[in-house]
């Protein structure tokens, strides 16, 4: 492998024809590439793949929330049901495939549609490692980079400890954007350098790949920094009055973008619509900076990543040094100090740096941080701005590999390496980084048997022996770990999901204090008390779990068992065994059934206060402004039977003298729909939180079906998307032939425009 020094380097020509190989020297190159990139990868991520084991430890949210997300995509395949659209292992039912944390439909996910999650994690946090050295491999290829610095890119990349601490805390949607951002970066720069259809075709794959992982927050923040780019490099070519040149820019940027999105349109519509709902639309600045912040001296992770120490010995003070870390190798950081000061002459280069510092600014809280909170839009949706250091590391190893190509050519004064002294040397500091890797690799990605991660519960039999349908709440956040709730086959009112809906968490509140109280975004949400039995009632909770003897108010919960050193998982200590008690509500109400009296009101506001004076095991609040009045009046004979249920789907026959109101405690969402016989029906917000329909009177067939709202309408401009890459990618073809043709001519001495 050669490299070819830069335009600015000193020692290099700027006029001198560039060196290209040959093509069958850079097949081999590329081959030579890939096999080395493959070997480092089982050297340093090869114990991933052990047959039987899984990366565990107690800082995983994989055990504490993916584990259950996964868990209801496997069973459902299994099932022969498809991608699930709605579950109901936690929170009292929620969007499935539409939630921003399920990246059902991410292609490098597809091992858990194969086998049980705890036996597809191992292998598919591999796959994006490696993917990972792709992908850096290819952007150095963008940059213009030569063979070794490419090659130490893709070790950089692999072996970022930023992307290694995102795998070690189990953050199953994150780091697939982590993995692909580079990619996104690369296919950016090279729509900017060779606008056209096959770029955008490249931009908008790769961009609505990204937009399937999962996670947003990273992208959104990429978003800005590309839009820069693109702005920032059309800058010479208006004030050189090249406008064509620069609109053809502009369009196929915007092809590229505009297809991406429409590649993800299916998912982006009912995300959208339920992220009305969620408590992120009204997050506090101390909720975005998760109640801490970064110091000064966290700068020095740049040199050590335990330079504030380490969860591993619980000696970082703060838990969390996934967020907090900069490392991302100190190799590469101190090469790319060398590529922001030798390639300072070269315009990408210096944008790359303003990346890295802006990037790095931007993870402090500093009145810049709190202006950009305040001013620039959808910024407040997320949290943690630490985050912007998983950024600050892509920059960093672009400007690395600037760096070693920098050092691998040239010395000072002008004088060059002997012609083989540059290859050493970017062996040695591959292979240097790589065994770093390794060692952090070891340390923080422990594998452990699959039934350390999920062990055998004697609560899963004692649930499954009553067939009815009910749901279970539990005392306190590790009495039922959240991620094993579909494993354990169990329907939680409580849960973990950064996604939650803003109307049941408020119905939550209610029901633990007996008073509404301001609703703030949270990612938990547990039950630490019960003021409200009626509202514990109304969602079909038949069961309680608590890991201490309880006294309840009256002799409707009856005391059934207690497990005697039942596995628990404490999140941030690990696996524990509690004393766990169960008791049965004698006074739940069922999933659907008919309500009593009707109180009707205008708004949620007036809903959430008028719960406050009913006992809703006898009145039904019903948000009825939207359809008009509704009625409900019993007669004797009535009857309501569910004779089918699936999560997100739900049949019922009923039979009923007059007009009847039916109550399902499914937690509500624009996107569930109604039939009655087959025709549409009304779905009121009922209770604060749940599903209702009026049901005229007759016999009837009702079905409620739960499907992601502008579900058809997302999935054609997806579809149009799809058929818009193929055409892109075709007119690309077309033009490259074109090309082709024409240069050959021209070498052949021939014009053919000139020929009949």
């Amino acid at each position: 492998m050669t490299s070819t020094p830069p335009k600015d380097c000193p020692g290099s020509d700027a006029d001198a024809p560039p060196v290209r190989p040959s093509p069958r020297g850079r097949r081999w190159t590329l081959w030579a590439s890939g096999g080395l990139i493959l070997l480092l990868s089982l050297v340093g991520y090869g114990h991933l793949l052990t047959p039987g084991h899984v990366p565990f430890n107690r800082y995983s949210d994989f055990i504490a929330q993916h584990l259950t997300t996964k868990t209801v995509l496997y069973e459902s395949l299994r099932a022969g049901r498809g991608i699930p659209f709605w579950r109901n292992d936690q929170l009292s039912g929620y969007v499935a495939l539409a939630n921003p944390q399920a990246a059902y439909t991410y292609p490098l996910h597809f091992l858990f549609y194969l086998v049980p999650p705890l036996a597809a994690l191992g292998a598919t946090d591999y796959l994006h490692f490696v993917v990972a050295g792709v992908v850096f491999y290819v952007l150095g290829g963008v940059l213009e980079l030569g063979p070794w610095p490419r090659l130490f890119m893709a070790a950089a990349g692999m072996f970022n400890f930023k992307l290694l601490m995102a795998t070690f805390a189990g953050w199953t949607t994150v780091v697939p954007v982590i993995v692909w951002i580079p990619a996104l970066l690369a296919a950016t720069l090279h729509a900017v350098k060779r606008p056209g259809p096959g770029a955008a075709a490249v931009l908008a794959l790769v961009g609505g790949l990204c937009l399937h992982c999962g996670q947003i927050q990273l992208l959104y923040y990429f978003a800005w920094f590309a839009v820069a780019y693109a702005v920032v490099a059309m800058v010479p070519q208006v004030q050189r009055g090249q406008w064509g040149a620069a609109g053809r820019r502009i369009r196929w940027l915007g092809v590229g973008g505009v297809v991406a999105i429409g590649l993800a349109t299916y998912l982006l519509l009912p995300m959208a619509v339920s992220a009305m709902q969620s408590t992120r639309t009204g997050v506090s600045y101390r909720f975005f900076l998760a109640g801490r912040s970064l110091k000064l001296a966290h700068l020095l992770t740049f040199l050590y990543p335990h330079a504030l120490g380490t969860p591993l010995d619980n000696s970082y003070a703060a838990t969390e040094l996934w967020e907090d870390v900069a490392y991302f190798g100190v190799l590469p950081f101190g090469l790319a100090i060398v590529g922001m000061v030798c390639g300072r002459q070269r315009g990408l280069v210096r944008f790359l740096t303003a990346c890295f510092v802006i990037s790095v600014i931007l993870a402090f809280d500093t009145p810049i941080l709190r202006a950009v909170y305040q001013v620039v839009p959808g910024f407040r949706l997320f949290r943690i701005p630490q985050r912007y250091l998983f950024l600050s590391s892509t920059f960093g190893i672009c400007l690395a590999g600037v760096g070693l190509e920098h050092v691998m050519v040239a010395l000072p004064r002008g004088r060059s390496w002997p012609w083989w002294a540059g290859g050493a040397m970017a062996a040695a500091a591959t292979v240097l980084l790589a065994a770093e890797g390794t060692y952090y690799a070891r340390r923080y990605l422990t594998m452990a048997p699959q039934s350390s991660a999920l062990p055998s519960n004697e609560l899963k039999e004692f649930f499954a022996a009553d067939p009815s349908l009910y749901r279970v709440a539990s005392l306190g956040r590790p009495t039922l770990n959240a991620g094993w709730l579909a494993p354990l086959g169990i329907q939680s009112i409580s849960g973990y999901d950064p996604f939650n809906y803003r109307h049941y968490m408020r119905y939550l509140d209610l029901m633990q204090v007996g008073q509404v109280s301001s609703s703030t975004a949270r990612n938990w949400l547990e039950i630490r008390n019960v003021a409200r039995f009626d509202m514990l009632d109304a969602l079909n909770v038949k069961y309680f779990v608590s890991p201490t003897r309880l006294v309840f108010p009256d002799d409707t919960f009856q005391w059934l068992a207690t497990f005697r050193g039942a596995p628990v998982f404490v999140f941030y200590q690990g696996i524990a065994h509690w004393d766990l008690n169960v008791y049965r509500n004698s006074r739940f109400l069922e999933r659907a059934r008919w309500a009593d009296e009707l109180i009707g009101v205008a708004d949620e506001a007036t809903m959430a206060a008028r719960t406050q004076e009913y006992d809703l095991r006898r009145c039904t609040m019903v948000l009825a402004g939207a359809a008009g009045p509704i009625a409900s009046t019993a007669s004797d004979g009535d009857r309501l039977e569910m004779t089918h249920w699936q999560p997100g789907r739900m049949r019922l026959a009923t039979h009923n003298a007059a007009q009847r109101f039916l109550v399902v405690s499914e937690v509500w969402d624009p996107g569930w729909r109604a039939r009655i016989d087959g025709a549409p029906a009304w779905v009121y917000l009922t209770n604060m939180t749940m599903l209702g329909l009026a049901v005229p009177p007759g016999d009837h067939q009702v079905v409620l079906e739960y499907v992601p709202p502008h579900w058809a309408a997302g999935c054609g401009i997806s579809i149009a998307a799809a058929a818009a890459v193929v055409l892109l990618a075709g007119l690309a073809g077309v033009r490259g032939v074109g090309s082709w043709t024409v240069a050959a001519s021209q070498a052949a001495g021939g014009d053919p425009s000139k020929r009949r």
